[in-house]
């Protein structure tokens, strides 16, 4: 997805995306945030925002990628944190975002305001959104700049493979200081005594998946 989205960066520069905000989803998983974002941007000229139910109703479905060929992305949490946000940090475009509830590990990098502002935060209830939206419609240069520390921020660095393989391990390690148990690797054949490896080593289940037929994991067979 990452080099996809570089991809539609690259072959759509700021001042040709889209001047609108986009989003795809269904309020199901937040009805009181989404229903509102539904209604706030109903008819609004700077907006683009359909309900999208996968499987469904997939008439107005955008991917990842495409949601980068606009000049802002407009972020919702659901259930708990958006899995969408890194997505649209990847663009080289502006998120624009109501107040989180949610952290995630690269949350303490967003800047609201100021010189380091990198994104663009409403109110939960997007009652500033239209106001915002507007000043910035105004202010092209400034919103351009928004996107571009955004991107040097979390593209380019915090949101690189290379960087979340980091903080993994990192985390790991942490987690492994702190919990009761130590991990067995393997486990000895109590009627043979022969040592085998327990379970399946990840590297190897990422391997061969895509080569199994479906059903051939049991419960991590795709659906």
């Amino acid at each position: 997805m990452s080099r996809s989205i570089s991809a539609v960066d690259a072959s759509t520069p700021w001042r040709e995306k889209i001047p609108k905000a986009v989003w795809r989803g269904t309020p199901h998983y937040a009805p009181a945030l989404r229903e509102k974002l539904i209604e706030t941007t109903k008819g609004k000229p700077w907006a683009d925002v359909k309900v999208v139910t996968i499987g469904q109703d997939e008439q107005h479905f955008l991917s990842l990628d495409d949601h980068c060929k606009y000049r802002h992305g407009l972020q919702t949490e659901g259930s708990s944190y958006s899995g969408r946000f890194k997505f649209l940090q990847l663009c080289n475009s502006v998120t624009v975002s109501h107040k989180l509830e949610y952290a995630e590990f690269a949350t303490h990098l967003m800047h609201p305001s100021g010189p380091k502002q990198n994104f663009i935060e409403v109110e939960r209830d997007w009652s500033d959104l239209e106001d915002k939206m507007q000043y910035f419609e105004r202010h092209p240069e400034e919103t351009e700049a928004i996107a571009a520390r955004s991107h040097k921020v979390f593209a380019e660095r915090y949101l690189t493979p290379s960087a979340i393989s980091c903080y993994l391990r990192q985390m790991v390690e942490a987690w492994a200081q702190v919990q009761g148990f130590e991990p067995q690797l393997y486990e000895i054949n109590k009627t043979t005594g022969a040592k085998a490896v327990r379970g399946v080593p990840f590297e190897a289940f990422v391997v061969s998946f895509p080569q199994e037929k479906p059903g051939e994991y049991g419960r991590f067979a795709p659906g």
